[in-house]
């Protein structure tokens, strides 16, 4: 019998059912390899396949690994967006003048009491109307800016609300209204309140109803919270509020990131609000 004819009496698919792939005879395929003419003898064909299979599995192997680091196969993730540690936005202008910007770290505490500063900061902490917001600001009340640490609270058709901390807040004129390590909630409305038509002087502006700034520190946000009549900013672990208005009515308001707000026309008494956690357990936080 000659070598071709047991090669093909040892072929693997002989025999075998459509579909099927039968089992080698690798011995059939070696005695067949070994009659051979010496220069042309290999190994035994069991090893020759394993060899094949090692080094197409090491082939494989550094395929995936360069596809992996160079991050160009397909269906590979999109490279992630990282924003530049420091951002230096314009805070304040030449008419109202131009408090500081710190690169101070936030204290502990403050990280600890509020999630909303332990996320990262976002593109949409640094938008146009943010850094239009940041223009209103002046050196009078604002020390040590800590911009990086700036979040938006809310942002919507009529206002943007975001928290700025501060190195301090205050006036040194009026020692006893300076906060250090302050924690600053700005309301930015976009619209003009108390008359028919805007005037003059603020039309065409991003925020045409003005800045308002309410500063605090930890205490006051653990007690009374820091904002103003339609918004706060509250610890962790408040969920809902609840505002008593006039007439003995009750407003249930959600927290989110740390902030609530009112959606009434009605304005609340300063009666302060009843804090609850996301069980329904009141949480006790006056003075």
């Amino acid at each position: 019998m000659t070598i071709k004819q047991r090669l093909r009496n040892a072929d693997p698919l002989a025999g075998a059912s459509p579909g099927v792939l039968a089992a080698p005879d690798f011995a059939s395929l070696d005695r067949a390899a070994a009659e051979l003419p010496s220069g042309r003898r290999q190994l035994p064909v069991r090893q020759m396949l394993a060899s094949f299979a090692a080094t197409g599995m090491a082939v494989g192997i550094a395929v995936l690994v360069i596809g992996l680091v160079s991050g160009r196969g397909h269906g590979a993730a999109p490279a992630t967006h990282r924003l530049t540690r420091h951002w230096s936005p314009v805070v304040g202008s030449q008419e109202r003048g131009h408090p500081t910007i710190s690169r101070q770290a936030l204290p502990a505490a403050e990280l600890s009491a509020l999630a909303v500063l332990r996320r990262p900061q976002t593109p949409s902490d640094r938008a146009g109307d943010v850094r239009a917001l940041l223009r209103y600001l002046g050196p009078e009340t604002i020390h040590g800016a800590r911009v990086d640490d700036l979040r938006v609270l809310r942002r919507s058709p009529d206002h943007l609300a975001v928290l700025l901390p501060v190195d301090r807040s205050g006036s040194a004129q009026a020692p006893s209204s300076v906060t250090p390590d302050a924690l600053c909630v700005l309301i930015a409305s976009r619209t003009f309140q108390g008359s028919a038509s805007v005037p003059a002087a603020v039309r065409g502006q991003r925020f045409p109803g003005g800045v308002s700034e309410s500063c605090g520190d930890l205490g006051d946000l653990r007690t009374t919270g820091i904002g103003g009549a339609f918004g706060k900013l509250v610890p962790d672990g408040v969920a809902k509020v609840v505002v008593r208005l006039r007439g003995h009515h009750y407003l249930p308001v959600p927290v989110r990131d740390n902030y609530y707000e009112l959606h009434t026309r009605e304005i609340p008494p300063g009666w302060g609000a009843q804090w609850f956690d996301q069980h329904g357990g009141r949480i006790k936080h006056n003075r």
